[in-house]
């Protein structure tokens, strides 16, 4: 009986215990709100204009054919077993 009852209080720690943890993660919607771990933080985050300018040269998208391609990006190089 002993045992049982001990073995129940690990069972339900580790229930308790992984509740917290999911709903900190924000697996759990009640307990995220209670932690407050579904709002979005500031991170003082910004984009300075002078090093990342609205649009930079060169940066335009170029759509090629195969044969058009001069220089690919990934090809195979060995056997195939």
């Amino acid at each position: 009986m002993k045992f049982l009852k001990g073995l129940a209080i690990a069972i339900g720690a580790l229930v308790i215990i992984a509740v917290l943890v999911l709903g900190y993660l924000g697996f759990v919607p009640g307990v995220s709100n209670i932690f407050g771990s579904n709002k979005p933080r500031d991170l003082g985050v910004t984009i300075l204009r002078r090093i990342m300018p609205a649009r930079m040269p060169g940066t335009e998208p170029h759509i090629l054919s195969f044969r058009q391609a001069q220089h690919p990006t990934s090809y195979f190089q060995g056997r195939m077993r």
